[in-house]
């Protein structure tokens, strides 16, 4: 399996991860990141953590930034096992003992890192993804995370930066064009904007957030008959956006 058809599957899952626990009032979902255009863009979902975990039973991995969309169809009409309650405070306390042994002990930052981010810390999520990087320049998951804690930081130059580094490290990741193209729309570059996207459709070519998000880009840059021929292809996808744009 390619590494970015393994991103994408991941990324359904987080997605099927983050409405499962919203609906168990187990998390308090962020909204949707503000956005001069009325929808927004599609975010990817973060990076995995890594194999080799410091906790016995670490909690499952949750999207964050994403949008609240309806999950995937599962084939044969199976609902996803319902998932366990996640003790976040309880956590980041082994994680917490763990570090304060093994303070470049990567993982166990980059799952802290995580935990803080999920729960809405960005400032403690910012400072152990930044830490990761410290020791290991070249974590582009630590970058990639990070990207997206900016871009909830609203620090959209700092988020360009962090995709940057990954797309440096492994060009072709397309969730990471996607994520920069984002931050270069909302710094009012949609030019650069939709370069990324097109990169990122380049690389993936069935995704129906980045044709969405080649429509916001087009719309912006004035092009309203490339950003209609984006917003149909990606209806026929399954968007759940794209259609109100359709519509105006």
């Amino acid at each position: 399996m390619d590494h970015n058809r393994s991103i994408e599957i991941r990324s359904k899952v987080f997605r099927l991860f983050v409405n499962a626990i919203c609906g168990l009032g187990l998390l308090t979902c962020a909204s949707s990141p503000p956005s001069a255009l009325a929808e927004g863009e599609t975010f990817k979902a973060p990076i995995p953590k890594p194999a080799g975990q410091p906790s016995q039973r670490p909690p499952q991995k949750v999207a964050p930034a994403l949008p609240s969309t309806a999950p995937p169809t599962l084939q044969g009409g199976k609902k996803p096992d319902k998932p366990e309650p996640v003790n976040f405070e309880n956590e980041i306390k082994r994680l917490n003992a763990l570090i304060n042994l093994q303070d470049r002990n990567v993982e166990a930052l980059f799952n802290r890192a995580w935990l803080y981010d999920s729960r809405g810390d960005l400032a403690m999520a910012e400072k152990d993804y930044s830490r990761v990087i410290e020791i290991d320049k070249k974590h582009k998951d630590a970058y990639y995370n990070r990207g997206l804690v900016y871009t909830k930081m609203k620090k959209h130059a700092e988020a360009v930066r962090d995709f940057s580094e990954v797309i440096a490290l492994e060009p072709g990741v397309a969730d990471a064009y996607c994520n920069r193209g984002n931050a270069y729309l909302r710094l009012g570059k949609a030019d650069l904007a939709l370069k990324d996207y097109d990169s990122a459709i380049k690389a993936k070519q069935n995704d129906a957030d980045l044709y969405f998000n080649r429509g916001l880009a087009n719309l912006a840059m004035g092009a309203k008959a490339k950003a209609v021929a984006d917003f149909k292809r990606a209806s026929e996808m399954g968007h759940p956006n794209a259609n109100k744009y359709l519509k105006q």
